[in-house]
């Protein structure tokens, strides 16, 4: 199995769905659904783990709660985002 290790500093974002959504970008620019995930703050050891980008593809974060992907999640995401600031 392929692992993809990101930086945390390289991501686009700071949402409470970061993960998910980076996983969802991932598959589609095309890297293999079947790619661990693997997210760091220090080079020596990860922060967060996906064991796989398709499984990230498929969830959000609803009220602190791992929820199934709806495109309406999403959208309350950045809603609640943007009345944060």
């Amino acid at each position: 199995m392929k692992t993809l290790k990101i930086n945390r500093k390289d991501l686009p974002s700071k949402s409470d769905t970061l993960i998910f959504d980076y996983c969802r970008k991932l598959l589609k620019d095309g890297v293999d659904p079947e790619t661990r995930l693997e997210i760091y703050r220090h080079p020596n050891y990860w922060d967060v783990a996906v064991t796989s980008i398709g499984e990230g593809a498929k969830w959000s974060v609803n009220h602190n709660y791992f929820v199934p992907y709806r495109k309406s999640h999403a959208r309350q995401d950045l809603k609640h985002a943007q009345d944060a600031r």
